[in-house]
């Protein structure tokens, strides 16, 4: 018997509850399961927020449970067809009526109980349990859920242990024929008959309830990160699992701040001699974090390093050794939590050289037979834990981020040349080693898990194998490697139609590729959205202004509430070069300056392409995306550079005709001159109460003065103005071409990972 634990992240969407029950079936092959699981994510939270609103008199309550509803209801429909649709839609509904009713008793009083309170809680897990055992029915399995509110069961706030295993076993031996048992987590009943819950993070005591009761082999408690770590990754991006850990050092790590693991969990687990393992839902062939009764011995004696707000420190546990400490308001407890193995006054001494080197002042310190704990000011938190987990746990390297890497082109070369000449330095100074393990032009590819040097890259590829017809691709699902990546250094919009394959296969995509993302709207929210359901990265800066901060300054203000009112950008690199370089009759002619940037690739193959504004369209589609706006090419007016004539013929007429405007085009500039002004090829995006999204999106030549920031650019400099509700306009300007640059970019992603 395996009890598996899954928390709210791991059952918070279709694609991810199909991920839980694959880990499952497979352990059900193996053994009979108990399957115990949280509320989707954030669904207690509202939960209380409905309780709360209904005790209060407000009837916005009722919009609460609507919208529980149907998330709810989202998640069967893209879980399961027909009849057991139907049915988990029926079933769901009717503990949404009991929520109701609930709920409408408490508005009636104007006032909630303990009880009450507590009461409604409660269903979130009945929700979320009730789909996913009707999921792994409708699989083919052999399934039974069972109401922990009728089986664990407490007595003045602790559970009553041994009536629960009662009801355990003959819960199990009442029907032998089940392979999976789905039980709710958080949820019990007192010896009163009154719902009660196990506090925040009680599904994790749920499953070791029931692990004890039934004699179970081992715990799996799956979450959304890798285990136990030696930090707070959230905090400290160095962080690394802890493999092994004592029942003592797991519950103080708990105890003082590791929020990956209810500490109440350990005690019942212990008392049964049963292990504990904390597994990572998106990375189930990591190794995870064991807790054992005797764990193998560890180098150090050091194991992570915790933080807790001084007035929290009363709450601790009385079954944990606490240190005599009166940290208060204001102030943190960071905590080093051992084996006892390290001479305690040595570790704080270490501890406190590590604070003084960083400039923080450390207040306080104490230590325990085990664990060597110091207070600092609540502002200095940050810096304080980084400085002592340098000190401690990085020694050396910490994650390798494998990268595959599509295309050959200028940019990818680049990137190899900067992790030849500096992949130490970047590995030594961010705790991130960058692997390549795999590279594809378009006619070859080259694939190794155990990694490429950079230097062999050239030699070694176009001795390959063929790249022809997606077979890198199909060779990368052979794989299966943590921190994967997919960097997409092409031009390709075929390769950007695939990467919600790669989200499926458990890669990250970073990309410099803007064809991907000027697809159309519903393509580009499915990429989107696919990226969060699997809870991967997908990091695309690059696409517009090379290096310069341009998407994030605008998604910045979006997340915040800043409304965008304008984005008004000067994007096409080769316009702006071709423009900028060309002063009448003081320059080359206009034909010729176009044939040379076509000449060294600054163009497309046709340079009208680019003239007709199809780059800047590009850009501006993603920059009104990034800022909300559902833009699509259809709505973007666009008055190309020069007239109909220009396009409507043969590329060598075409020149032709560049040679014969050529007085006009001298004229203008003359006539340009003698005003003060220059022309500039502006995309915008501006609020419009009669548009069809709200906004007038174009992109047409404007005429400039020396007030405006896009007089003074030159070559391929970009610049990007940014008008908000709330802030004074942003200008951002800077190089927005450049091999090296966009390869810094990509870099700059992929390390954001």
């Amino acid at each position: 018997m395996k009890v598996l634990k899954f928390g709210g992240t791991s059952v918070a969407s279709a694609p991810i509850i199909r991920k839980v029950t694959r880990i499952v079936a497979a352990a059900a092959r193996q053994e009979k399961v108990i399957l115990v699981t949280s509320a989707i994510s954030k669904c207690t939270d509202t939960l209380i927020k409905i309780g709360a609103e209904a005790a209060e008199g407000n009837s916005t309550y009722k919009a609460q449970v609507y919208s529980l509803r149907c998330i709810h209801h989202r998640i069967i429909e893209d879980l399961l067809e027909g009849s057991a649709c139907a049915e988990a839609l029926k079933e769901c509904d009717g503990t949404f009526d009991e929520l109701d009713r609930f709920a409408d008793g408490v508005f009636a009083t104007r006032a909630i109980t303990p009880e009450q309170a507590e009461a409604i809680q409660t269903f979130g897990e009945i929700f979320s349990t009730r789909i996913i055992a009707r999921k792994l029915a409708a699989d083919g399995h052999r399934v039974r859920w069972i109401d922990s509110r009728e089986i664990i069961r407490t007595e003045n706030g602790r559970v009553h242990f041994k009536l629960t295993d009662a009801n355990i076993r003959a819960t199990l031996d009442a029907h032998p024929e089940v392979d999976i048992f789905v039980a709710p987590g958080f949820i019990a009943t007192d010896l009163l008959g009154r719902r009660v819950n196990l506090g925040r993070g009680g599904s994790d005591y749920s499953a070791a309830i029931y692990a004890a009761g039934a004699h179970a082999r081992i715990v799996e408690i799956w979450t959304d990160v890798p285990g136990i770590m030696t930090s707070d990754p959230k905090v400290i991006p160095a962080a690394t699992t802890i493999p092994y850990l004592s029942y003592r050092a797991a519950r103080d790590m708990a105890e003082f701040g590791a929020k990956v693991l209810y500490p109440p969990t350990v005690a019942p687990a212990q008392k049964a001699g049963i292990p504990i393992c904390i597994l990572n839902t998106y990375d189930p062939e990591a190794q995870g974090s064991f807790i054992l009764d005797n764990p193998p011995h560890r180098s150090s004696g050091l194991l992570g390093l915790t933080s807790l707000k001084g007035e929290a420190l009363s709450g601790v546990a009385e079954s944990v050794e606490t240190p005599a400490l009166d940290a208060g308001e204001g102030e943190v407890v960071l905590g080093l939590i051992g084996t006892g193995e390290e001479d305690g006054a040595a570790v704080e001494e270490r501890m406190i050289r590590a604070l003084d080197r960083a400039g923080i002042k450390t207040l306080r310190t104490a230590r325990t037979r085990c664990n060597v704990f110091a207070v600092v000011p609540s502002e200095d938190k940050r810096d304080a834990m980084l400085a002592i987990h340098r000190r401690f746990f990085e020694s050396k390297p910490v994650k390798v981020i494998n990268a595959f890497l599509v295309g050959y082109g200028a940019v990818s070369q680049y990137f190899i040349d900067i992790l030849k000449a500096n992949g130490d330095t970047i590995a030594e100074r961010t705790g991130k080693r960058i692997r390549i393990v795999g590279v594809s032009s378009s006619k070859k590819y080259i694939l190794n898990a155990e990694g490429i040097k950079p230097e062999d890259i050239a030699t070694v590829l176009p001795y390959g194998h063929p790249a022809e017809g997606g077979a890198f691709f199909d060779a990368i699902g052979t794989l299966s490697l943590r921190n994967a990546v997919l960097l997409d250094c092409t031009n390709s919009e075929s390769i950007g139609l695939r990467y919600e394959e790669f989200f499926r296969r458990g890669l990250h995509v970073v990309s410099c590729n803007r064809r991907a993302f000027a697809v159309p709207y519903a393509r580009y929210a499915a990429m989107k959205a696919t990226a969060h359901d699997y809870g991967l990265a997908l990091k695309y800066d690059t696409t517009v202004g090379t290096s310069l901060p341009v998407l994030e300054s605008i998604s910045g203000s979006a997340y915040s509430g800043d409304e965008i009112t304008a984005i008004e950008a000067v994007v096409s690199c080769t316009l702006n070069n071709i423009i900028t370089s060309y002063d009448g009759a003081n320059t080359e002619p206009l034909g010729s300056l176009l044939k040379q940037a076509q000449d060294i690739g600054l163009t497309e193959k046709d340079p009208r392409a680019d003239l007709g504004g199809r780059d800047a369209l590009r850009k501006l589609l993603i920059l009104a995306r990034e800022a909300g706006v559902p833009l699509e090419e259809s709505d973007v007016e666009i008055t190309p550079m020069l007239g109909p004539e220009f396009f409507n013929c043969p590329i060598e007429e075409f020149y032709e005709l560049l040679a014969a405007y050529e007085p006009k085009f001298i004229a203008r500039e003359a006539e340009l001159d003698a005003l003060g002004m220059r022309q500039r090829f502006v995309a915008s995006i501006r609020r419009d109460p009669e548009a069809r999204l709200g906004y007038k999106a174009e992109i047409k030549m404007q005429l400039v003065g020396m007030d405006s920031p896009f007089f003074w650019i030159s070559g391929t400099e970009n610049v990007v103005i940014i008008r908000s509700a709330l802030s004074a306009p942003l200008v951002i300007r800077g190089a927005g071409e450049g091999a090296r640059m966009a390869a810094s970019g990509v870099l700059n992603n992929l390390l954001a990972l």
